[in-house]
């Protein structure tokens, strides 16, 4: 009997780990479409290459009202994913894009690397919006 239990502990641990990580993105998804979200101005910091998961671009951005940083990771996976390192580092890292939060739970972000921040909004330190600013 104990020899069942431990030959079923892996499949049991594996399906709970995929229920949790299925929920968490499911949450994430609901409250980053449904939820009240924020809009606001980030600023990627670095980009980084996995065998397993590919690149990563990291960034980072302030909450509204509380001026709290938080730091993010988004998956590299648009147009430019197939261009050379060194030319996605110089065209994303270091420069500022367009996030949204949720403000339920603000760790789910989403950073728009296809809609340019205009001049005008660069030095803008306390930019927030409900609705798009685009």
């Amino acid at each position: 009997m104990k020899n069942k239990i431990l030959k079923l502990f892996p499949v049991l641990f594996a399906i709970l780990l995929l229920v949790y990580v299925f929920y968490n993105n499911n949450r994430r998804e609901t409250l980053l479409k449904k939820g009240e979200t924020v809009y606001t101005l980030g600023t990627t910091t670095q980009l980084k290459s996995t065998s397993r998961s590919g690149l990563s671009i990291y960034y980072n951005f302030f909450l509204a009202n509380d001026n709290k940083k938080i730091e993010a990771r988004t998956f590299f996976d648009i147009k430019d994913a197939k261009k050379p390192y060194v030319f996605i580092k110089e065209k994303y890292i270091g420069k500022i894009f367009f996030v949204k939060y949720s403000k339920e739970k603000p760790i789910y972000s989403e950073i728009y690397f296809d809609k340019p921040v205009p001049d005008s909004l660069s030095n803008c330190t306390n930019c927030y919006w409900e609705k798009p600013p685009w």
